[in-house]
């Protein structure tokens, strides 16, 4: 590892002494030339991505180690040359030689960094929004803690090799793998990380260089010998391969150079040794044809140096002296760098001129190069200063995407289908400290003024190479700035063009459902209850649309279509409003009318389709009623394994059945999840007192079939099978927990808690409970043993969904309305009303006109009334088929009137009295609590003064 990650390996190029070397004639000069850019970036510059919006972005190589990055927009003739540079959002951690990777929906992709705080992290930059986002690398697959089984230094990517794989995930084999030969993959969907195949040999992939042949595979001469193997996507295995006839490793250091595929299939390695190899590949499985190449002239070599291909089919390479030990025994990377251009008709190299005059003073691996969307060679040597190599000659015509269609899609983005799209090589290569592939389409418009566009593609269908006339799609959006007008349109690839389509811009409309639609079901024999309910005819149905496009949708009409047998559409057609540009709604001017079938059964979605047209392009909005009410959940109800316990049998891939049978559940499935038991929880090998007893978890596979025959796996060798932890007790595999079990560690064992499986549980929910279920346990690997000894299932079931009866909606009414009440001192008073109509009725009362809260019954009764409650009140009754007011009636306060009766007569002295005697709440005539003689004086003051 020493070569790899030894701390007197480079890490400045201001550090390094500089060897001279002889410059000898060459049989051939190439007659390419050098551009400096007209302005220079930010800081100093080393690796360098392209976009797929046709910017390029650079990374920061401020004091080596850095966390900036650049971005270069090409001017309005598309000249990079003349470009402007503008700073991006920094990376979390700082790196220097990482892997990289621009994903299919345009995000970028690093990991490692031999030097810096990203060694074992890894993270993805969305150029939309300019932020960076940590992706966390679970530490059973990586952990920066303990020390790697393939090399002496703790796990981590370092400056790993990666690819880009077909299916958008990113391939990753870290320089100190927590398993010997392993490798990781980054899924680029999920934005997580996962286990990938074990190398065919070897411990890791330390200064490798990676190439992509035409049938995905990837290419690699492992270190540091003259062996190759290839990784087949196909069977995610790494497979043998040939034997290169000539040392491509350097022997001081084990460095190598770039690896890049040509345009007639084959691949070329560059050798630090100084020597070259070609690869012819079969197509198949079988290994294909190695042969030394021409030996890189003046004894020179590329250890770790950038090249790339160009337009016209030839390699520009950055090459410089061999690296050697000085006095102290220490590694020196000497330079200069100087340039030649590979020809591989001519199987010779041909001298290049350097940037300025004959060399750069730099060592080779302190430059970087990248194809760019204009045809030429983008060229950094950890500085400010960047140049333009311009190759001469046509472009190879092998190389020219073919566009074949170009669509708008519903969301104002265009989908392109094609052949050719990705080029026949993946663009520049440096090696495993540094990747900057660009085989994918990208879109350019330029009108008739020459103004030059670049479209954001996205979604790209392959990142193959030489996919030859297979069909290649790739989405792309418009800039922002694309003024209204007709264009032509390329595709380029690692930059030779398609020929020119012809593309009308005129803003674009993006309609699409808001997912807000609605019902009334108060007309025909709708019950008006607010759900559909078989049987129910002239339903009015509503559906919102929005346009999130940038020009208005005009003249837009819409066309229902019933995807269900038992609805029918009674109205099928309506307009809507113009919806203005940017995520404007609008809802049918009209309702859509369905009927549905009393045949129809209850719960079962309804199943619908708009057909929507507009003076632009048109689109299509799926979606679903609900019918009826949803059935209460039952739950959650345990059900234990009694049986006797159950040995796994050691390396069998059959393993060993359990059944459970489950009875008396009504419903379907709601929500499961599955416990292995305990009493007393410990990692005590052979314990009997846990619910799985097993002394080399990682050998495990435990799966679930329920009594429909679905099965879902519970956990796949949890921890990786280097997990020789022991036993599950008290251990639930829940859907809704937060920690994988696939990511447990060994040293967390026993496993108790919540853990999510490793398929999702809830593919069961809708499923009958009742039958047999099955646990199968089996053991992939011999030696280590384990009981079953205590499970369950907890199961939650939903009753069915209720419906009402079908019938005429009737309007809700006052039968019988309120009446005036007398309110007396300690007494009672209630106003109560009648109402009619399709149920739920709903009732709210009121006070001079103002709901009063809570009040939402019948009847309203004041237990105990004050003068404040005094007042006009009424009651607003409504239901889904409408609404009515109760005539108001007054609450009136009788204070002296004791007996609230005729009046203030001498009747009232006497009941008062009789009150105050008796104790009676009443009273208490002015309120403070108790009855005592201020209530007869507050009282009689009361009467004498004709306060009725």
């Amino acid at each position: 590892m020493a070569a790899c990650l030894a701390t007197s390996r480079r890490t400045a190029p201001s550090g390094l002494a500089l060897a001279a070397v002889m410059i000898g004639s060459s049989t051939a000069h190439a007659a390419g030339t050098w551009t400096r850019l007209a302005r220079n970036a930010p800081g100093p510059v080393v690796l360098m991505l392209q976009l797929s919006d046709g910017t390029v972005m650079a990374a920061n190589n401020s004091n080596s180690i850095g966390s900036a990055w650049y971005r270069l927009t090409p001017d309005s003739h598309g000249s990079y040359i003349n470009g402007t540079w503008t700073t991006l959002a920094p990376m979390h951690n700082s790196r220097l030689w990482y892997s990289s990777a621009v994903l299919k929906d345009g995000r970028v992709f690093v990991a490692g960094g031999e030097y810096g705080t990203g060694g074992a992290a890894s993270e993805v930059y969305d150029p939309l929004s300019n932020a960076w986002t940590s992706i966390p690398v679970p530490t059973a697959l990586l952990n920066p803690a303990l020390l790697s089984p393939s090399a002496q230094e703790n796990q981590g990517f370092y400056d790993s090799c990666s690819k880009i794989l077909a299916n958008g995930n990113v391939l990753v084999t870290p320089v100190a793998p927590a398993t010997y030969g392993g490798t990781l993959i980054f899924n680029a969907a999920l934005n997580s990380w996962s286990a990938g195949p074990t190398l065919f040999r070897g411990a890791y992939e330390a200064e490798a260089s990676w190439v992509k042949l035409a049938d995905n595979t990837i290419l690699t001469v492992d270190p540091f010998g003259v062996n190759s193997e290839r990784y087949n996507p196909a069977s995610n295995t790494w497979i043998n391969d040939g034997v290169v006839p000539v040392a491509l490793y350097d022997p001081v250091l084990g460095e190598m150079g770039a690896a890049l595929r040509l345009p007639d299939g084959r691949a070329f390695f560059l050798g630090a040794s100084g020597h070259t190899a070609l690869y012819t590949p079969t197509g198949t499985t079988a290994p294909g044809a190695w042969a030394a190449g021409p030996d890189i002239p003046n004894n020179q070599s590329t250890p770790d140096a950038p090249a790339a291909m160009m337009v016209n089919g030839k390699i520009l390479c950055a090459v410089g002296p061999k690296v050697y030990l000085d006095a102290n025994n220490a590694p020196v990377f000497p330079g200069p760098t100087t340039f030649y251009e590979y020809d591989p008709i001519a199987n010779s190299f041909a001298s290049v001129g350097a940037p300025v005059g004959t060399s750069d003073p730099l060592p080779p691996y302190a430059t970087m190069m990248l194809t760019l969307p204009d045809g030429n060679v983008l060229f950094s040597h950890f500085a400010a200063d960047l140049y333009v190599y311009q190759p001469d000659g046509a472009p190879l015509a092998a190389g020219k995407p073919v566009v074949s269609t170009v669509s708008p899609n519903p969301d104002g983005s265009f989908h392109l289908t094609g052949t050719g799209l990705n080029g026949i090589s993946e663009g520049a290569a440096y090696g495993d400290d540094a990747q900057m592939d660009s085989n994918y389409p990208l879109v350019r418009f330029i009108d008739g003024a020459g103004t030059v566009y670049y479209a954001r593609t996205y979604n790209w269908s392959s990142t193959g190479v030489g996919t030859g006339l297979q069909p290649v799609t790739t989405e792309f959006r418009p800039p922002l700035n694309l003024p209204p007008g007709t264009f032509n349109l390329f595709v380029v690839a690692n930059g030779i063009a398609s020929d020119p389509v012809p593309f009308q811009f005129g803003g674009t409309v993006a309609i699409t459902g808001t997912g807000a639609n609605t019902i009334i079901d108060s007309t025909g024999d709708g019950n008006g209850n607010g759900r559909v309910d078989p049987g129910e005819t002239a339903i009015r149905v509503f559906v919102p649309l929005q346009n999130t496009g940038t020009a208005a949708a005009t003249n837009v009409t819409a066309l229902l279509v019933s995807n269900t047998a038992t609805v029918s559409i009674v109205t099928g057609a309506a307009p809507y409003a113009n919806i203005p540009a940017g995520a404007a709604s609008s809802s049918n001017l009209t309702p859509f009318v369905i009927s549905v079938s009393a045949a129809h059964p209850c719960g079962d979605p309804i199943s619908l389709t708009l057909n929507v047209s507009s003076d632009s392009a048109p689109a299509v909005y799926p979606f679903t009623l609900t019918t009826g009410q949803p059935g209460p959940v039952s739950g959650p109800i345990t059900i234990t394994y009694s049986g006797p316990p159950v040995a796994i049998p050691d390396n069998s891939p059959a393993g060993v059945t359990i059944p459970l049978v489950v009875a008396g559940l009504t419903g379907r499935i709601s929500d499961v999840n599955f416990r292995f038991n305990g009493t007393s929880c410990n990692a005590t090998v052979g314990s009997t007192t846990v619910g799985l007893d097993h002394s080399w978890v990682g050998d495990l596979t435990i799966t679930l079939r329920s009594p429909s025959g679905t099965l879902v796996t519970l956990m796949n060798r949890p921890g990786g099978v280097d997990n020789g932890g022991n036993n599950f007790c008290n251990t639930t595999l829940d859907d809704q927990a937060s920690s994988p079990i696939q990511s447990i560690l060994a040293t967390g064992n026993p496993w108790t808690g919540s853990f999510t499986p490793s398929s999702p549980l809830s593919v069961l929910n809708g499923e009958v409970p009742n039958g047999t279920w099955q646990l199968i346990a089996a053991d992939g690997f011999p030696t280590d043993t384990g009981t079953i000894r205590a499970f369950s299932l907890v199961l939650s079931t939903r009753l069915p969904s209720t419906c009402d009866p079908s019938g005429s909606c009737v309007p809700a009414a006052i039968t019988a309305h309120p009446s005036v009440q007398h309110a007396c001192p300690g007494g009672m008073a209630s106003f109560s009303v009648t109402a009619s109509g399709a149920p739920p009725i709903s009732y709210q009362w009121r006070l001079n006109s103002v709901d009063l809260p809570g009040a939402t019954g019948p009847t309203l009764t004041f237990p105990s009334p004050q003068p404040s409650n005094a007042g006009s009140y009424d009651c607003v009754v409504h239901n889904n088929c409408g609404m009515a007011t109760s005539n108001p009636a007054s609450l009136v306060f009788c204070q002296a009137d004791f007996n609230c009766v005729d009046g203030l007569s001498v009747q009232d002295i006497f009941d008062f009295l009789g009150a105050w005697f008796a104790g009676d709440p009443r009273g208490d005539f002015n309120g403070d609590g108790t009855t005592n003689v201020g209530d007869v004086f507050s009282f009689l003051g009361a009467w004498f003064g004709g306060c009725a």
